[in-house]
């Protein structure tokens, strides 16, 4: 920093330099090139970076230890639930929309309004027996809600490109931190995907705050993006086929990697869809051609889109996602009943 403060305070940046010299980068760059300056600059530095290992922070060799690692981890945290309490986030526990992904309860009367996929083939085809009908009519017709039942499984998958460098990249973790502190806390279970061109972490849905907002806060950008991949990987780390599993995507591009990028994410969907696993996407400023894909995606695996323009509102828009989600859905209708469904219903709705 002393013999070469230009190279290092690109390396470095404002923060951290400020942290290590005591001095606004600004009043360095003014009086670096002073001989008396330099000096007291070196010392000053050597102090702080002795005073750092006395406390634990670095090691020996002025590496980052573990505890400064969790002390950070904590500073975001805290950071973080009072923006959250701020925007009266944190008492928040469900969303007033009617739950998509509960189990079916309450069979009734079909009313105006009510979506094609909760309407009861069963229960209709019986009922237009029993009144001796010789085709269903819209009397005849059954439906049924879907009541949240609480507890999920939801893999946080972050974005870690070098696209995603620089303040996006810390309200993502922010906003990971808001999704797994809410999560856990409602005695749901929430996993961690960091992904570029390749997976950088990756966690199972568990109760281990503390190890996520780690994970989170050690986050370092490069390389492309690789969706599929990312998708892949976390269907694998869903272990219960019988809960509901989540998978939340934050990335501020689509796929750029891979010789046919869009069929090769969409066979993942697919594969995941299969498994019950549904999947919203968080994108950053999505083009047109990036938001087309993540409605493809959400359609598929029967979850959401949210094209982000505003920074500020991630860790809003996340947990939305996350209270939106309560439940679980299994979807018991073959391809045949549909296919009789539509033709026989599709005139009466």
């Amino acid at each position: 920093m002393v013999n070469n403060y230009s190279s290092a305070k690109k390396l470095l940046g404002e923060t951290l330099i400020r942290e290590l010299t005591g001095y606004e980068p600004g009043y360095i760059d003014k009086n670096i090139n002073i001989p008396e300056f330099k000096r007291e600059l070196k010392e000053r530095i050597k102090q702080n970076i002795d005073d750092l290992k006395k406390e634990g922070l670095l090691d020996k060799d002025g590496a980052i230890t573990n505890q400064a690692y969790y002390y950070a981890a904590l500073s975001m945290l805290s950071e973080e639930l009072d923006e959250l309490e701020g925007k009266g986030l944190l008492g928040k526990n469900e969303s007033k929309k009617q739950s998509i992904f509960g189990e079916r309860q309450d069979i009734r009367n079909y009313r105006s309004g009510d979506r094609f996929k909760d309407l009861e083939l069963k229960q209709t085809v019986k009922r237009s027996i029993r009144r001796g009908h010789n085709t269903i009519s819209r009397e005849d017709l059954t439906s049924s809600e879907r009541k949240s039942i609480g507890k999920i499984n939801i893999i946080y998958a972050i974005d870690s490109s070098g696209s995603m460098k620089g303040e996006k990249i810390k309200v993502a973790k922010k906003a990971g931190i808001a999704l797994a502190y809410k999560a856990i806390k409602n005695n749901d279970s929430a996993g961690l995907i960091v992904f570029g061109s390749k997976i950088d972490k990756k966690m199972e849905p568990a109760k281990n705050f503390f190890l996520i907002a780690k994970s989170l806060f050690n986050i370092r950008t490069s390389g492309e993006t690789d969706l599929g991949l990312a998708i892949s990987e976390s269907v694998k780390l869903f272990t219960k086929s019988n809960e509901t599993n989540h998978l939340v995507l934050l990335t501020d591009v689509l796929q750029t990697k891979g010789k046919k990028p869009e069929k090769e994410v969409l066979e993942q969907v697919s594969i995941a869809a299969n498994q019950n696993v549904s999947i919203s996407i968080v994108g950053i400023n999505m083009n047109e051609k990036g938001e087309q894909l993540a409605k493809k995606i959400a359609d598929i695996s029967r979850g959401s889109v949210y094209n982000v323009k505003n920074l500020d509102g991630v860790d809003s828009i996340i947990l939305e996602d996350y209270y939106k989600t309560k439940g679980s859905w299994k979807n018991n209708h073959s391809s045949i009943s549909l296919l009789f469904c539509v033709k026989s219903f599709k005139s009466l709705l």
